[in-house]
């Protein structure tokens, strides 16, 4: 009976001494979850369609439109992975008006706006070592708007995209009080990632991250009902925009992360708490099951 106290004591203390698994941290690499796992947290669901494909959404966002989401490791060795990554976003109609509405200061006007939303992103790991990893990528965020807008609700519509407040020339150059009637306004906006990780042992683990916006662009096109005072609106209702996000703040965030058996919990500081995205790197909660 003691001997075989003895040995589970040291078992434990052996796994408590081993570095992590650098393959754990699906969300930050471009490692999936294993074959028929579920990742449950608070605010998302995946699902390992296949070894190497996950399939998932967040399950808050729900709250405020429809949205799903895939993740392919395309090539994955020893030490290196790359993936691919795509969602799609829908927001509600009443959320909508509520962004335009706030953008604009008319709490009487309707937006009948519509947002979709597709990121697309790859992702790049490195295990440098048994204890670090280095994670890098890029994320394209492929935005469509369309409604009766002003050039300041698209712009507000923008903003709560990219989770920060949109330059004034964006404004300027869609003509700011410019309705446009059955308007169709697409934008990009390009974003790098960044994540590092030192695994202390197979339980804990301190972990960086950073998402940098890098530029924004794209374009609206509509029937024009009232001209800007500033006249920057191009003829026929087109206007065009295009603005390097050196001002917007970038998310980043410092956690701990702790592992007991499924439970895994990330725990940290928001280093940038002007973007709100920082909170959502800084705590999380999932079981993998």
């Amino acid at each position: 009976m003691l001997l075989a106290l003895l040995s589970l004591t040291a078992l434990a203390q052996e796994r408590h001494e081993l570095p992590g698994d650098p393959h754990h941290q699906t969300d930050i690499s471009a490692f999936t979850i294993d074959h028929k796992q579920w990742r449950v947290g608070l605010a998302s669901l995946d699902y390992g369609l296949l070894e190497n494909t996950q399939i998932g959404t967040n399950t808050l966002m729900w709250a405020f439109g429809t949205n799903a989401r895939a993740k392919v490791t395309a090539i994955e060795t020893e030490r290196l992975a790359f993936s691919f990554q795509a969602s799609t976003v829908s927001i509600h109609q009443r959320w909508l008006d509520a962004i335009t509405q706030a953008a604009s200061g008319d709490d009487e006007r309707a937006s009948s706006a519509a947002l979709r939303v597709t990121p697309m992103s790859w992702r790049g790991s490195w295990s440098i070592s048994p204890k670090w990893s280095v994670h890098l990528g890029n994320t394209w965020v492929l935005g469509r708007i369309s409604g009766e807008l002003t050039g300041e609700q698209i712009a507000g519509l923008i903003g709560a995209v990219t989770g920060g407040s949109i330059d004034a020339s964006i404004t300027d150059a869609m003509g700011a009080s410019t309705m446009y009637t059955g308007a169709v306004g697409r934008f990009t906006l390009a974003q790098s990632n960044l994540a590092a990780e030192w695994r202390r042992n197979q339980r804990s683990s301190l972990i960086f991250q950073s998402n940098s916006s890098l530029w924004i662009s794209g374009m609206v096109i509509g029937t024009v009902g009232t001209a800007s005072e500033s006249g920057e609106v191009a003829a026929g209702g087109a206007a065009t925009f295009e603005q390097v996000l050196e001002t917007l703040p970038s998310a980043a965030s410092l956690s701990w992360q702790w592992r007991f058996d499924t439970l895994h919990l990330r725990l940290g500081i928001p280093l940038n708490p002007v973007n709100p995205f920082s909170y959502t790197q800084a705590i999380t909660l999932y079981w993998l099951l």
